[in-house]
């Protein structure tokens, strides 16, 4: 595939943006991390208004946070969100910026990231995943309480009574 992309690239480089696109994205089967990511910078600096570049945002916020390069991903979100909107990939994007910062112990920033999302986005099928770290959240600053009283105010009514009684429960053995 990369020879076909290669030759692709090679016969039309002014509308290479997909084959450019795709050879990242096989670059990342096979996880040459380094080579994707050039790739896709290559697809931004050559093909400025590719209808890819949300994408390739998209994409590099993916690879930067598996090389371990955080805050250049959570950039790459950050780019996204600010210059696409409408992407398919904006609540993906802000979920993933969230997980990061919850990863890196940055609690505060991610729990306003992730109260964001939910807020703004209820009905996403991504909202699952940012009210189970916000609980995480809950619980490693002991906040469980507060954490309820905003999922009342919000009429957010994810968890059942006994999950949440549970939660303050490991909130409170933690403490110990």
């Amino acid at each position: 595939a990369m020879d076909n992309y290669d030759k692709s690239i090679a016969l039309s480089p002014a509308q290479s943006d997909y084959a450019l696109f795709q050879k990242a994205k096989c670059y990342g089967f096979v996880n040459r991390i380094t080579n994707k990511i050039n790739t896709l910078k290559e697809l931004l600096k050559k093909h400025p208004n590719s209808s890819f570049h949300d994408d390739t945002y998209f994409e590099l916020g993916i690879s930067y946070t598996k090389a371990g390069s955080f805050q250049t991903a959570i950039l790459n979100y950050d780019l996204l969100v600010a210059r696409f909107p409408k992407s398919e990939f904006l609540k993906i994007s802000i979920l993933n910026k969230g997980l990061i910062l919850y990863n890196l112990g940055s609690l505060n920033k991610a729990e306003g990231i992730l109260k964001n999302l939910v807020v703004s986005y209820p009905d996403s099928s991504i909202v699952q995943q940012a009210l189970s770290t916000l609980k995480e959240i809950s619980v490693d600053q002991d906040n469980v309480l507060q954490f309820n009283l905003w999922l009342n105010e919000t009429n957010i009514n994810f968890f059942s009574e006994n999950e949440l009684e549970k939660t303050i429960f490991i909130a409170a053995e933690k403490q110990y």
